[in-house]
């Protein structure tokens, strides 16, 4: 989704579990370390030409710099800014559910 923001995360692999692709993902991405909390909430978004299945997970940066590798720009936003950045459509019920807690 060129353009939009969204969480970070990435697909799990073959005989991978979730939270370590959460890991995983991160790492290779930012390049920092994380401790993967617990669940928060699934969605599966229908985007036409293909379903998307995100979990969601609360996180605890662990170690390392924070450094692009796949991304343009990252941010850290606190969760009641989150309306304001234009984001992917499957990442939007997250946003919404962060704004209860």
């Amino acid at each position: 989704m060129p353009g939009k923001w969204e969480f970070p995360g990435g697909k799990v692999e073959d005989r991978e579990a979730p939270v370590k692709a959460l890991e995983r993902e991160i790492y290779e991405e930012f390049g920092v370390q994380i401790e993967v909390g617990d669940f928060f909430y699934q969605n599966i978004h229908d985007y036409g030409e293909f379903k998307i299945e995100l979990d969601a997970y609360f996180g605890d940066w662990i170690d390392g710099e924070f450094s692009l590798k796949d991304h343009d720009v990252i941010a850290w936003v606190r969760r009641e800014d989150l309306k304001n950045f234009d984001l992917t459509e499957a990442d939007i019920p997250f946003v919404r559910l962060l704004e209860e807690i």
